[in-house]
């Protein structure tokens, strides 16, 4: 088991956001809990491409 805790701001949110657009292959989403703070969703892309998404250290879950 692993905890994970909010991003640090909407700016960060907004940034980890940018990684992960609408059409993105998603092949895993966990759940965010809600409530106040910047949550993001774990999140797993697939299949893995040249793009920012695998040559950026994105810094969120």
């Amino acid at each position: 088991d692993s905890e994970m805790g909010p991003l640090v701001s909407r700016k960060h949110f907004e940034s980890v956001a940018g990684y992960v657009p609408d059409d993105a292959p998603v092949a895993f989403r966990g759940s965010a809990p809600s409530g106040p703070g910047f949550w993001f969703p774990p999140t797993v892309l697939t299949p893995a491409r040249t793009d920012r998404t695998v040559t950026e250290e994105i810094f969120g879950p």
